[in-house]
């Protein structure tokens, strides 16, 4: 009985000593990984910057405006995007002779890195310098916002007044069906003291692989500024039900990054006397560059010249 309990001691011994050997190589092993990783984003960054310096990729990371008549409209981009974003809503408006500024969010259209360091205040903050500019010089705006940018123009628009609202794909929360409730916020956030930044699996959200090839972006997003990302939506939340401006919402139910149902809920907040939410299936997150973009531009037409017609895709 006593060797067999020495014996059964000494396997025990033996298996806990192999566990912390196992262990402390697991730990190892995951260690390097993360050194590796991080080394090779760090040069993938090193050269997506070399190539945000190119005549072409400047050209779709600029602001651009247009002068013509007013409501002057405030095209506000998406997070990690740049003023290109709002290219197919702003080519419309030229031709319709509206006066309008694409505006570039602190931290975006350079680098990654300079990404890191934005702040949801500076994004709101520019948002509100160029409406106040807008404002001054044509006496009433209109503002159109894609993603975080339409976050931003909810927000503005509880605080000022707006003639139009135009509201794309707006973020308040990770699409839940597809990543599980709430769990890739947690592991986000989880993920930020050892992985600084993280590669997107394609460079924009978009189903047309034609329009896919075209589009601008960061590659590579900063996992600390997410939280901003979170703190813009959780303000304009709150902020929805003081918006009366007259609105028009676009979703697509195929939006894999926005999740549509939250989206639909905040709508429901407006208690602005004339809305309309449109909803589209065949695109995903960046409607304005995928399969939906004309029917979106349309309808963004006929809002804007107040065409009430009930047409839906």
């Amino acid at each position: 009985m006593v060797e067999k309990i020495k014996s059964l001691v000494q396997t025990m011994e033996s298996l806990f000593f192999w566990g912390l050997k196992a262990g402390f190589g697991a730990v190892l092993l995951l260690t390097a990984a993360i050194i590796f990783y991080n080394v090779y984003i760090s040069l993938s960054i090193d050269r997506e910057e070399k190539a945000f310096q190119k005549k072409g990729c400047k050209q779709k990371s600029s602001e651009f405006s247009g002068d013509g008549k007013p409501p002057a409209f405030l095209l506000i981009h998406g997070f990690s995007n740049t003023p290109y974003d709002m290219k197919p809503v702003a080519l419309k408006l030229e031709r319709l002779g509206f006066a309008y500024k694409a505006i570039l969010l602190p931290g975006h259209g350079t680098s990654p890195r300079q990404l890191r360091c934005a702040t949801a205040r500076k994004w709101t903050e520019k948002a509100d310098r160029e409406y106040n500019l807008l404002k001054k010089r044509y006496g009433s705006v209109s503002i159109a916002g894609f993603s975080i940018g339409g976050d931003i123009a909810l927000d503005i628009a509880a605080r000022q007044e707006v003639s139009r609202l135009v509201i794309i794909s707006p973020f308040f929360k990770f699409k839940e069906k597809w990543f599980g409730c709430g769990l890739v916020e947690r592991l986000l956030r989880w993920l930020q003291p050892v992985l600084p930044y993280v590669k997107k699996i394609r460079v924009g959200m978009i189903n047309d692989p034609e329009k896919l090839r075209q589009y601008h972006a960061y590659w590579h997003v900063p996992l600390a500024c997410l939280d901003e990302v979170f703190r813009v939506a959780e303000t304009s939340v709150k902020k929805a039900e003081n918006v009366k401006s007259d609105t028009l919402w676009i979703h697509s139910r195929g939006d894999m990054v926005a999740d549509f149902a939250a989206s639909r809920e905040v709508f429901k907040k407006l208690p602005s006397r004339n809305k309309q939410f449109v909803e589209f299936r065949r695109s995903d997150h960046v409607v304005l560059h995928d399969y939906d973009s004309e029917a979106a531009v349309e309808r963004i037409v006929a809002f804007i010249r107040d065409d009430k017609t009930d047409r839906v895709p």
